[in-house]
């Protein structure tokens, strides 16, 4: 059966649950930014998973997979060794893990129709863009971990049902699999869930310290105990944790717009491995991009945006022309101005002016 986004009529949804219990579930964080990643824990570590699991690379992630029965994977968009597609399709083929289904959220500040079309016919179940909505991502851990949507098995896809929408068929059914019983995500695919009723998931396999070495252990809160909150405390606690992680942010920040200087003088240097140093000031730009939008500094993540976009540039060896070294730089200056100056207002005449020169900049040299 062809599954296609554009169908005719809206399947009707169920409501989602005022209350969930997260103490049962474990969650693996993969983003190769250590801010991004040490940020997110901290949101889960509020809404108070039971088990939280975290690391930069692909590799690890599918270490500590195979060691535990992991519920639940937030990941990046841009993920290495492999890129978050080889990920979740390695993930949906391999029968060695506990729990092959589990639900993948993409979480990331690339929100391109290419990538999400991309993202979903790899398996994703969904797919969020920065800056970060605490109700938002709540309610995508409550829709994919009480109402998973059905998993299907077929010649030429593994993965949650990609069909949206719901419109009559009389064909013959082509898919291996199509039952919304055969899915074990967090033991609560049968559970009836009704708007007011908590959800309390069923516990993970028992985890083998010494295989899962990357695993970061939870401590116990000091807080309020949320296992009965509604969702409504839940995403106070979640807001709590960003407005704790903001005074840090900028030191972040600094320190990856320093690198990206660094990188800029280690490219002008003779035999300077030129494709691999635009990695890494890509690979920054990104990180600048990413969390600005969350930490009101939309700003930011324009102009690493428009520096991700530039680097990114069909020739990397004309990165050795000064001219084009000078708009990197120039990136980086009002980068730093942006933070320096705690500027957030995108609608600033200054801030408008600032961008509209580096979008002329980046234009003249579009095609080389």
């Amino acid at each position: 059966m062809n599954e296609s986004l554009a169908q005719s009529e809206v399947a009707p949804q169920p409501a989602l649950p005022k209350k969930i219990n997260l103490r049962k579930i474990t969650i693996l964080i993969v983003d190769p930014n250590e801010f991004a990643r040490t940020f997110i824990r901290s949101i889960c570590r509020n809404l108070h998973f039971g088990n939280i699991l975290t690391t930069g690379n692909t590799t690890e992630a599918f270490d500590l997979l195979r060691a535990n029965k992991v519920q639940l994977i937030v990941c990046d968009w841009e993920l290495q060794p492999q890129t978050s597609i080889d990920f979740v399709k390695k993930i949906r083929l391999c029968d060695q893990l506990p729990n092959s289904d589990v639900p993948v959220i993409i979480l990331t500040s690339t929100g391109s129709p290419e990538a999400i079309v991309a993202a979903r016919d790899a398996g994703v179940d969904d797919y969020l863009t920065r800056p970060i909505v605490m109700r938002r991502l709540l309610d995508s851990f409550v829709s994919v971990l009480c109402m998973p949507r059905i998993y299907v098995k077929s010649k030429t896809y593994i993965g949650p049902c990609r069909r949206r929408k719901k419109m009559p068929f009389n064909g013959t059914e082509r898919r291996v699999t199509s039952s919304a019983a055969n899915r074990n995500v967090a033991g609560v695919a049968s559970v009836s869930c009704k708007p007011d009723e908590k959800i309390a998931v069923a516990t993970p396999a028992p985890i083998d310290e010494k295989a899962a070495a990357p695993s970061v252990a939870v401590p116990e809160e000091k807080e309020a105990d949320l296992s009965d909150a509604s969702i409504d405390e839940m995403e106070k606690a979640g807001e709590a944790a960003i407005a704790s992680e903001s005074d840090n942010y900028s030191k972040v920040r600094l320190d990856d717009i320093a690198e990206i200087f660094n990188l800029v003088r280690a490219i002008k240097q003779p035999d300077a491995p030129v494709k691999d140093i635009l990695e890494g000031i890509y690979r920054k730009s990104l990180d600048v991009k990413g969390m600005g939008n969350t930490f009101g500094f939309p700003l930011l993540t324009k102009v690493g945006d428009l520096l991700c976009g530039f680097v990114r540039g069909p020739n990397p060896d004309s990165f050795k022309v000064l001219a084009k070294l000078q708009v990197v730089e120039t990136h980086a200056i009002i980068m730093k101005m942006i933070v320096d100056s705690n500027m957030h207002d995108e609608k600033d005449e200054l801030a408008k002016e600032l961008i509209g020169e580096l979008e002329e900049m980046v234009a003249k040299f579009k095609n080389t």
